[in-house]
């Protein structure tokens, strides 16, 4: 009688650990089903140079599908991006601070306008956007 209790027990152990098994391959996630988020391959990169006098456009138009955008103060100077549709709105001390060797991601994608930066001297901004 204890014989087969023990070997129902075992039996019962195997058949539980089998099914997790099964479930757990099954539930598993692919690395092509992320793809399409990973992929920078049609992200476009470039360097734009900020002056003191006035706001530099940085993203010159609207890009309707961008999802990712990455600003980089490659310079030595402090620089000073803002999001408008002109120059006049930004200004040294106004929008978002950039020291040199920081930068600002915006990859939620709700963002699709015009950036335009200041420097309080010359500046080098590294841009890539997808």
């Amino acid at each position: 009688m204890l014989k087969t209790i023990i070997y129902t027990i075992i039996i019962s152990v195997a058949l539980t650990i089998g099914i997790i098994g099964i479930i757990a391959t099954a539930q598993k996630p692919s690395v092509s089903a992320y793809a399409p988020i990973l992929s920078f391959q049609d992200a476009v990169s470039s360097s734009v140079s900020i002056s003191t006098t006035t706001a530099t456009s940085v993203l010159s138009g609207l890009n309707a599908n961008r999802i990712y955008l990455q600003l980089s103060n490659d310079g030595s100077s402090t620089v000073y991006c803002g999001a408008g549709n002109s120059t006049s709105s930004i200004a040294v001390n106004k929008g978002w601070r950039l020291a040199t060797g920081e930068h600002l991601t915006l990859d939620n994608g709700k963002y699709t306008g015009q950036i335009f930066c200041i420097g309080v001297g010359t500046s080098t901004l590294s841009v890539i956007e997808k």
